[in-house]
């Protein structure tokens, strides 16, 4: 397994994580955006309002990310806490089962214990079993005392 460097994202990377977040948002059947992707990503690291982080297996040049992660906090009024929600991650194609996407998930639990989180969370879709596969590997467990509920407005 090569060695997997996870960074927290700074201004210069919004480029090559804004093209690895835009290839995460066409699995979700987004329509390509590369554009508008980066200026997504860079417009989070300026306003600080999420915890970006970028993957590069060793060797990888800075003007490449290899896959990403993006945390955004969140407040539990029921433990007074913040907890952190792992909104988005994704490992390019061409790097897949390199430990990318396990070093991205362990920086997770050490961000969140850094920050004094009391919490960490994640959505997937039901047919992702190769992520399901990895987050109960990794120790997460499937929430089954909510339901969650969505509203287009």
């Amino acid at each position: 397994m090569p060695n997997v460097a996870v960074t927290r994202a700074e201004p210069i990377d919004a480029g090559p994580v804004g093209e690895v977040f835009d290839l995460y948002r066409q699995f979700y059947g987004a329509d390509p955006d590369v554009d508008a992707s980066i200026h997504f990503i860079a417009e989070r690291l300026r306003a600080k309002d999420a915890a970006i982080f970028v993957a590069r297996i060793e060797g990888t040049p800075s003007s490449r990310a290899d896959g990403f992660m993006q945390l955004f906090p969140k407040l539990s009024t029921a433990r007074m806490r913040r907890d952190w929600i792992l909104n988005d991650l994704y490992v390019r194609d061409d790097v897949r089962r390199k430990g990318v996407a396990k070093a991205l998930m362990r920086e997770a639990v050490a961000w969140a214990k850094r920050t004094g989180a009391g919490r960490l969370s994640l959505k997937t879709q039901v047919h992702n079993a190769s992520a399901r596969k990895l987050y109960e590997r990794l120790g997460w467990r499937l929430e089954e005392e909510f339901v969650t509920y969505l509203r287009d407005v």
